[in-house]
């Protein structure tokens, strides 16, 4: 089954929101995604809110809806042919954190860590307009831990779904590792285990291993009912976390789907790391971003058709599945202008897709990724910008598919990997070194393969550079600033 065109259907709404879904109708739901090509869609099981959108024992049915949802655009997408994966929210989940409070994520000062609000999470502030009261996040959820009773009520909501419906997959919402939690549960986990709350590596791994094994159960279930379906856990490919890929917490994944709203948050120079990256990891891969201009949940606002015909064959260039976020209205009714300007980008995609999706990049320069994000990124945008192809290096075996490797300014490489760089250069392959990239091999090294002495670190807070012989056509024959400092070689 094609999942070339996908849509992920946002569906959050709080209890005050009356006569949920009302307006649903199943043949206009399904003559919409018909017109603009849709052939799969993830669709809302529990909301942000903590509301369920079908009938159930084990949760909470929306107070304002009076039918089942979910199964309604299920059965409407089964009879065209659509598939469908089913939505969960687990990070975020609003009236379970106040009805639970001890199941909620907590920073070392006791305080529950609050999008927007916690330690080293940034400022999402906005003016409440309403009652002048200043700023306020703009969006306001508590995250929920999993080493709590929390896993076991998700556990048996998914039991119930897996029970009452068959769709082709699950997307799971929220997965935070790098948020590390100090809960009464988590202190005492950690005390039985002997392990240093304040020791930030063995913390991160300890809370690695009790969400890998959340994410393992409701893989296991899943697969029990339905096995060959999908299942996907948001956040784990996420490039800002780096104990993601510390810990390849993206292994729990059966395909990656790359979340990316690239005109507010996230823009348009990750799709191609992350592409090549995960393409070379063996994964099929699905490019997302949305018809907002903003952020999710954003109501009336449109992106041009040009502007979705443009990210959805960037997705195709990449090797990636399309997929475009929307945000059904509370009452059920799906909006025909969006749909319209989707199916003009979908009309496109339809005629590519066959020429781009799951295609392995090859090159013959290689990137290794450092996952430091702006370094990374900014490699990357640099050689994009020059039209240079390149590849990603971190799953060659001896990098002897490359003529050139380059190493971002931060990377930090094991010993395993600097004997193989040392031997790909033994056997006539070039290196570029950026920044601190040099400091991972020896003085011999430095001065045999690269001819270079190392000299320390920067002494000033800028730095100039000169080119000794620049062309004519060079843009400034004068020292030009450097605005962050260089290591200091010769």
């Amino acid at each position: 089954m094609s999942l070339s065109r996908q849509i992920h259907l946002d569906f959050h709404c709080s209890e005050k929101i009356p006569e949920i879904g009302s307006q649903f109708s199943k043949k206009d739901f399904q003559e919409t995604l018909k017109q603009a090509k849709v052939n799969a869609i993830n669709l809302f099981a529990k909301c942000h809110h903590s509301w369920s959108y079908y009938p159930t024992q084990v949760g909470q049915m929306h107070p304002n809806l009076n039918f089942d949802l979910l199964g309604e655009q299920i059965e409407a997408c089964r009879e065209m042919g659509i598939a469908t994966h089913i939505y969960f929210t687990v990070g975020w989940s609003a009236n379970d954190a106040e009805a639970h409070p001890q199941w909620c994520a907590r920073n070392r000062n006791g305080d529950f860590i609050i999008n927007g609000m916690d330690e080293g999470a940034g400022s999402s502030a906005v003016d409440d307009y309403s009652t002048g009261a200043g700023a306020l996040p703009h969006f306001y959820w508590k995250f929920l831990c999993l080493n709590s009773p929390y896993h076991r009520l998700i556990v048996e909501q998914v039991k119930e779904l897996c029970q009452s419906y068959r769709v082709n997959g699950f997307w799971f919402d929220i997965y935070q590792v790098h948020r590390l939690c100090f809960c009464n549960n988590c202190q005492k986990s950690l005390k039985d285990q002997g392990v240093d709350p304040e020791d930030t590596a063995a913390h991160e791994a300890f809370q690695v291993s009790f969400i890998r094994a959340h994410c393992q159960e409701l893989s296991e279930l899943i697969h029990g009912f339905m096995p060959e379906a999908s299942v996907f856990f948001n956040g784990t490919t996420a490039l800002e976390s780096g104990a993601n890929f510390r810990h390849t917490m993206y292994a729990e994944n059966t395909n990656q789907d790359l979340e990316d709203l690239p005109t507010t948050w996230g823009g348009y120079d990750k799709l191609p790391m992350q592409s090549k990256f995960f393409l070379n990891a063996g994964y099929s891969i699905t490019a997302m971003s949305g018809k907002f201009h903003t952020d999710w949940g954003e109501f009336g606002g449109f992106k041009h058709p040009d502007a979705l015909r443009f990210e959805a064959a960037s997705m195709i260039a990449f090797g990636a599945q399309c997929n475009f976020g929307d945000q059904l209205h509370p009452d059920g009714h799906i909006d025909h202008s969006t749909y319209e300007h989707i199916g003009q980008a979908y009309a496109y995609v339809e005629q590519i897709e066959a020429y781009g999706i799951g295609g392995k990049p090859i090159a013959r320069l290689g990137v290794w990724r450092s996952f430091d994000e702006q370094a990374d990124e900014g490699l990357c945008k640099l050689l994009m910008e020059e039209q240079v192809d390149f590849d990603i290096a971190n799953f060659s075996q001896d990098f002897s598919e490359y003529s050139v490797l380059i190493l971002p300014s931060q990377a930090r490489l094991s010993e395993v990997v600097v004997s193989k760089i040392e031997s790909f250069i033994g056997k006539g392959g070039a290196v570029i070194l950026m920044g601190k990239a040099l400091l991972n091999f020896s003085q011999k090294t430095q001065a045999s393969a690269f001819a270079v002495n190392y000299r320390g670190p920067a002494s000033h807070d800028c730095d100039y550079t000169k080119v000794r012989s620049a062309p004519e056509s060079f843009f400034v024959k004068s020292p030009f600033l450097n605005y962050e400092p260089a290591e200091q070689v010769e």
